[in-house]
């Protein structure tokens, strides 16, 4: 099901990137969710990412961070794709 894949996509994406590692404070949201194609039980999925934006918080030390990850099968065929937001530590400005 959907739900699963993200949840699956969110969680993968955040441990094996390394993109955030130590820095997440907490997500804030998942937006703009579109599926294109089912993934079947035999499927390998990936999931690749790019940040889209950041912006600072009213917070000193803390940042938004809105990326945008797209799953795809083992025959490069686009699965899902959403926009995932969270709070990280910053560096001061």
């Amino acid at each position: 099901p959907g739900p699963l894949i993200l949840a699956t996509a969110a969680s993968r994406f955040g441990t094996e990137s390394g993109w955030f590692d130590g820095t997440v404070i907490a997500m804030v949201g998942i937006d703009r969710v579109r599926f294109f194609a089912p993934l079947r039980r035999d499927d390998t999925m990936y999931v690749t990412g790019e940040v889209v934006e950041t912006r600072p918080t009213s917070k000193p030390g803390r940042g938004i961070v809105t990326q945008r990850l797209t799953v795809t099968n083992q025959r490069q065929e686009r699965v899902m794709e959403f926009q995932m937001s969270e709070m990280v530590a910053a560096r001061p400005a």
